[in-house]
């Protein structure tokens, strides 16, 4: 998921023994996709709020086992918001089948696309902007610095303001860029991003 850029947070569960299920509804409000790897273990309340979360039209991705032994799966099932993948072991086989599955999911919803390789992006909504910090990782031994990405394309949803404010760590001179506004997303196309650089809408 790191190297499509996908935005994803880790919630863990209590297991309701070694510490108390303090899992509640609240804890996946705000997200559009839960995924649930191989949770062959899971107290009757969070099989509950996995079960209200689909209902309520949430999506779920379900890798491998999921609470065995109980009918979640045929329940979460009857809501049309889950995808079930299987898990064998092999790797090889496993991802690209869980990465084909959650794209689908995931593109209906993804706040920012960015195919390029060796970047992290991130996005979130601050006093009445849009934030997106974009960090480049393209180290080069010989040189010891990090190289500029000669063009880096950005696609943006719900963003319907007008030309972005550009911020580079002091001394960097900011990237050139050109903006596309199209139906239901904005495309925004730098030339040489450098280490850090941070795009917000108000």
């Amino acid at each position: 998921m790191s190297e499509i850029n996908a935005q994803y947070d880790v919630v863990m569960l209590p297991d309701g023994d070694y510490r108390a299920d303090d899992f509640n509804s609240e804890k996946l409000d705000g997200y559009p996709l839960v995924i649930v790897p191989d949770c062959f273990v899971l107290t009757e309340n969070q099989q509950r709020i996995l079960l209200g979360y689909a209902q309520r039209g949430g999506k779920v991705l379900v890798a491998g086992r999921l609470a065995d032994g109980t009918s979640l799966a045929e329940e979460l099932m009857e809501t049309g918001n889950t995808v079930f993948v299987p898990v064998t072991g092999d790797k090889a086989q496993d991802m690209p089948l869980f990465m084909a599955a959650f794209e689908a999911l995931y593109a209906g919803f993804a706040p920012v696309e960015c195919r390029e390789e060796k970047i992290g992006v991130q996005q979130y909504d601050s006093n009445g902007k849009t934030w997106i910090h974009v960090l480049n990782y393209r180290y080069d031994k010989e040189t010891d610095r990090i190289q500029p990405i000669e063009k880096l394309e950005l696609i943006i949803r719900n963003v319907d303001r007008k030309e972005p404010e550009i911020f580079v760590p002091g001394g960097e001179a900011a990237p050139a860029y050109e903006i596309r506004k199209e139906v239901g997303k904005t495309r925004l196309i730098f030339y040489k991003a450098g280490l850090y650089t941070v795009i917000a809408f108000s």
